[in-house]
C-alpha cells in the first residue's frame, strides 16, 4: 500500500514539475513567435513604405490600395537618375567618383539584406562590403595625396606609381576618379601646361 501511496505521490510531483514546466516555457514560446511575427510584419511595412516613396515619385501621391500600388508599379515608368554631359557644355565630363561614394553612403541607409549581383553569388553584410570599398578608396586618396604632395604632379607619374603591377582600363578611370575627389575635397588643384598638360599640386 505504501508503494503505491508513493507511486502516486511521485506522479502528481512528475505532473506539478510538468505544469509548471509548461506554464514556464508558454510565454517564452508566445514571445518568441510574437518577435517573430513582429520582425516579419516590421519588415513588410518597410518594403511597403519603400514602394509607396516609388509610387509618390510616380503620381505625386500615395497609392490608396495595394491593388492601386501593384498595378502602378507594374505597369508605369519608375524615375531614375542618369548622369548626363552638360547639354551647354558636351567636353565637360561628370565626376564619378564623388557620385559613386554618395550612393554609397545612401546605400547603406537603406537597409538592404540581400544582394543579387547579375553576374556573381548573392551575398549579405552590404554595408560591410561597402564600408571596405569606402576604406580602399580613402587608402588611395590619401596615398594619390601624398605623392602630390612630393612631386608627382601629372595623371601618367601617379598612375604608374599607384598601379605599377596592375595597369588595366579600370585602374586608369579609377586614378581619374581620385583626382577628381581630392579635387571636389579642395586638397589639390589642376592646371595646364604650355603643352597643354594638366598637372596637379597640393592646395
Amino acid at each position: 500500500m505504501k508503494i503505491v501511496l508513493n507511486l502516486i505521490v511521485l506522479a502528481l510531483i512528475a505532473g506539478l514539475a510538468y505544469a509548471l514546466v509548461g506554464g514556464i516555457q508558454e510565454p517564452i514560446k508566445f514571445k518568441d513567435e510574437y518577435n517573430k511575427r513582429k520582425e516579419a510584419v516590421t519588415g513588410k511595412m518597410e518594403q511597403i513604405r519603400k514602394t509607396q516613396e516609388i509610387y509618390r515619385e510616380i503620381t505625386g501621391e500615395f497609392a490608396g490600395s495595394f491593388d492601386t500600388l501593384a498595378y502602378v508599379l507594374s505597369n508605369d515608368s519608375i524615375p531614375f537618375v542618369r548622369l548626363e554631359a552638360d547639354p551647354d557644355d558636351p567636353t565637360k565630363r561628370e565626376i564619378g567618383l564623388p557620385t559613386l561614394i554618395q550612393s554609397f553612403e545612401k546605400m547603406k541607409k537603406l537597409n538592404i539584406k540581400k544582394v543579387y549581383p547579375g553576374h556573381y553569388e548573392a551575398f549579405e553584410n552590404i554595408n560591410t562590403v561597402i564600408n571596405n570599398q569606402l576604406e580602399r578608396i580613402e587608402k588611395r586618396l590619401a596615398e594619390t595625396h601624398q605623392l602630390i604632395a612630393k612631386g608627382s604632379n601629372t595623371y601618367d607619374d601617379l598612375f604608374g606609381i599607384v598601379y605599377a603591377n596592375r595597369m588595366s582600363f579600370p585602374a586608369a578611370v579609377m586614378m581619374i576618379g581620385y583626382l577628381d575627389e581630392l579635387e571636389e575635397r579642395e586638397l589639390i588643384k589642376k592646371e595646364m601646361t604650355s603643352q597643354g598638360i594638366y598637372t596637379f599640386i597640393t592646395s
